[in-house]
């Protein structure tokens, strides 16, 4: 009697690329921070230098990227910018990055008592709290924004009035 080997099927190949897929997300958690603390804008350039290990071919990227657009725009940056933040790019990075370039900046103007920075925060309360009939006509489900949504409101008036956090 002949024995057969049956291919795996959908369903176990299907458990066995989720579980895959959930131990690569783990493994980044915990060796990638949602964000960095603040780095000075040096940290860019230096990130490319070349290491004593490194393999000659290795060591020739830098010298390229002395003559390139991202070296011009590290360079500009720092005309601009004192620091930046390392995000970590799971497919929400921009928004984080957005969000906590968001709240540094009007964090600083609150604390300064900056009226435009004042008014704008104010604006941006109003339209977060009525954006959540919004966003459900575009078909985004309203239990999964909902927390979302109450959280980012909750935040952005503690912003607004950070003196008030522990009442």
């Amino acid at each position: 009697m002949e024995t057969h080997t049956f291919p795996t099927s959908a369903q176990d190949q299907d458990k066995k690329t989720q579980a895959q897929i959930d131990a690569i997300s783990q493994q980044i958690r915990e060796s990638q921070p949602l964000a960095s603390h603040l780095q000075p804008i040096s940290t860019l350039l230096q990130q490319y230098k070349p290491s004593s290990s490194q393999s000659e071919s290795q060591s020739d990227i830098p010298s390229k990227l002395q003559d390139s657009n991202f070296v011009k725009g590290c360079q500009y940056l720092a005309t601009k910018y004192k620091s930046w933040r390392r995000i970590r790019g799971d497919g929400n990075c921009y928004y984080r990055a957005f969000l906590y370039s968001l709240c540094e900046q009007l964090l600083e103007g609150s604390l300064a008592k900056d009226p435009n920075i004042l008014l704008e925060l104010d604006r941006l309360i109003c339209y977060a709290k009525n954006s959540l009939d919004e966003v459900t006509k575009f078909g985004y489900d309203r239990f999964t924004i909902e927390m979302f949504q109450e959280e980012f409101v909750e935040l952005l008036e503690f912003l607004l009035c950070p003196s008030n956090a522990h009442e």
